[in-house]
């Protein structure tokens, strides 16, 4: 499997940062809505590189930047490869994909995440 984990989050940037987004859907992750406190307001401030911050037992930093994607890599990673994960930001939600592995990797969990990220936009 290209992903080891996704998680879907309905995310509107214009509602108080005080009101957690709510959890839509999760596959391979077990996250709760404080847990994604950082992610949802380095996302919203677009200041997510700046700092550290975790998914489930992962400490995670942001290596690559682009309009739509965050791309990090875990910096606690027990896997020989390592792993990363790949936060998309698309109308209405957040979407955070997790992967084991390096660059070949990386590049098939990108494409991956590109096509639910489409899939999602049309039907937002």
């Amino acid at each position: 499997t290209v992903l080891t984990g996704a998680a879907l989050l309905n995310h509107l940037p214009d509602r108080p940062s005080r009101m957690f987004s709510l959890l839509v859907a999760q596959e391979g992750l077990t996250l709760q809505p404080p847990d994604l406190r950082a992610i949802v307001d380095g996302v919203k401030s677009k200041t997510l590189q700046n700092d550290y911050f975790w998914i489930c037992d992962g400490k995670y930093i942001v290596t690559t930047i682009s309009e739509q994607y965050f791309c990090a890599r875990r910096v606690n990673s027990t896997a020989h490869d390592g792993e990363g994960a790949i936060i998309a930001c698309i109308t209405g939600f957040i979407l955070i994909t997790t992967y084991e592995g390096s660059l070949g990797a990386a590049a098939k969990a990108m494409a991956v995440t590109g096509l639910l990220t489409e899939y999602l936009g049309q039907h937002s």
